[in-house]
């Protein structure tokens, strides 16, 4: 069997996270990722009483490489590394 990883997700669960302001939020990170996330951010317009797992926010590079989605629980990092 030959396996190959395709993909690798990481997730953070911050304490106090506050998303409030959510296009500063995608602004300061693409800044502070070094523009590692340099596609258009897409900001959901969701209802207070959506569920807490659905992304917020979702930032992307621009080769699809890197992907990072924003809920109120948890942020997910992904690295695709191909076929």
């Amino acid at each position: 069997m030959n396996y190959k990883i395709r993909q690798i997700q990481f997730a953070v669960f911050p304490k106090n996270f506050n998303l409030s302001d959510k296009i500063k939020l995608a602004a300061d990170l693409k800044i502070k990722t070094d523009n590692l996330f340099n596609g258009e951010p897409t900001i959901l317009p969701l209802p207070i009483d959506a569920p807490p797992e659905i992304p917020r926010i979702m930032l992307r590079s621009v080769d699809g490489k890197y992907t990072c989605n924003i809920s109120i629980q948890r942020i997910d990092l992904f690295l695709n590394l191909g076929n």
